[in-house]
């Protein structure tokens, strides 16, 4: 299923549900006097955690620019937060900056690689690191738009499992690169029994 995503016409949002474990998930009490669904005021619900993964690998440029645009984006929600910065080994000043950060926000929180061990092993780190009802992974560099994680929270709300982000317009890329990827995605699907989104990254 897609939907368009309002904030830019650049993405567009893709929301699945696990078919495999179909279940409502909304607790329906029954107690005397109370009838399915009615609230029950004596045990309010239990407040929200969202968590933002982000992987990052020499983005000393960028860091602080990206904190501030997450901040401001996540404030905006009805929700706890935490950030979960994974420096993938940085050979530049991320380290320092994720640890000065962390120091300011108590909403940041920074995981250190000993070395270089690859962007899909620093998303598994923080999808295993962070303690939110829902984790939302996105890129250091903005080229991701922070901007779309509330559509992503509002399919999740809505009981989607999984949310995908998904360009609808590859801008400032060549004609080649345009053509690779695509070829990449379909030739991919072709090897594995598993549905691979075409046009999906890691923004999810």
């Amino acid at each position: 299923m897609s939907t368009q995503a309002r904030p830019s016409r650049e993405w567009r949002l893709r929301a699945e549900r696990d078919v495999r474990d179909v279940r409502d998930v909304r607790d329906v009490r029954v107690d005397a006097g109370h009838e399915p669904g009615a609230r029950d005021e004596r045990r309010p619900a239990p407040a929200r955690l969202i968590s933002v993964v982000v992987p990052v690998f020499n983005e000393a440029d960028v860091l602080a620019t990206t904190h501030e645009r997450l901040t401001a984006v996540l404030e905006t929600l009805p929700f706890a937060f935490e950030i979960l910065y994974v420096n993938d080994g940085s050979t530049d000043a991320s380290a320092q900056l994720l640890d000065a950060l962390a120091a300011r926000d108590p909403r940041a929180r920074v995981i250190h690689f000993a070395r270089n061990f690859g962007h899909q092993v620093a998303i598994t780190a923080g999808i295993d690191a962070a303690k939110g009802d829902a984790v939302v992974v996105i890129d250091a560099d903005l080229q991701d738009p922070p901007d779309l994680i509330p559509d992503l929270v509002a399919k999740w709300l809505e009981g989607y499992d999984v949310v995908l982000a998904r360009r609808a317009i590859r801008f400032g890329e060549t004609w080649f690169k345009r053509l690779t990827a695509a070829a990449f995605y379909r030739v991919l699907n072709r090897l594995t029994d598993v549905e691979i989104p075409v046009d999906v990254g890691t923004f999810a």
